[in-house]
C-alpha cells in the first residue's frame, strides 16, 4: 500500500492515460501546425478522432478541433481559387463565367474562416500549454 502511494506521489498522481493522451493531441496539434496547406484538413479530422478519456484532455482537443476547422475550411477555398486562377489564367475558365464571379466571394469566405480560426487558436494554446505542465509532456 505504502509503495501504490509512493508512485503515485512520485508521478504526480496523474492518471497515465491523461498522460498518454495530452502527448497524443500535442503531437497531433504540432504536425498541424507544421503541415503543408493541402493536408490541414486529414489532420484535422484525425486530430477529432485522437481519444480522450480525461475530461481536461478532451477539453483542450475540443479547442483545438475548433481552431483547425475553420482553418483547413479556408485553406481548402484558398487552394480551389488559385486553381480557378489558375484556369483563368490559361482559358480553361471564362472570366464571366459564374465559377470566376464567385473568387471575391469565396477569398472573404476565406479570410473570414483564418480570422476564426486564428482566434481560437488561443484556447486551444492556453489549454495545450496548461496540460503539459500538468503532465510534463
Amino acid at each position: 500500500m505504502l509503495a501504490i502511494l509512493v508512485a503515485l506521489a512520485a508521478s504526480g498522481g496523474c492518471a497515465p492515460s491523461a498522460k498518454h493522451e495530452t502527448a497524443a493531441l500535442a503531437a497531433a496539434v504540432d504536425r498541424f501546425r507544421g503541415a503543408n496547406d493541402a493536408s490541414k484538413a486529414d489532420l484535422a479530422a484525425a486530430t477529432s478522432a485522437v481519444a480522450c478519456t480525461d475530461a481536461d484532455v478532451c477539453a483542450a482537443k475540443d479547442a483545438c478541433v475548433a481552431a483547425m476547422g475553420p482553418t483547413a475550411r479556408a485553406l481548402v477555398l484558398k487552394d480551389d481559387v488559385a486553381r480557378q486562377l489558375d484556369d483563368i489564367e490559361h482559358g480553361k475558365l471564362a472570366r464571366d463565367s459564374p465559377e470566376a464571379e464567385r473568387l471575391g466571394a469565396k477569398l472573404d469566405d476565406a479570410e473570414k474562416l483564418l480570422a476564426e480560426g486564428r482566434e481560437k487558436w488561443s484556447a486551444c494554446e492556453r489549454s495545450l500549454a496548461e496540460l503539459r505542465i500538468k503532465y510534463g509532456v
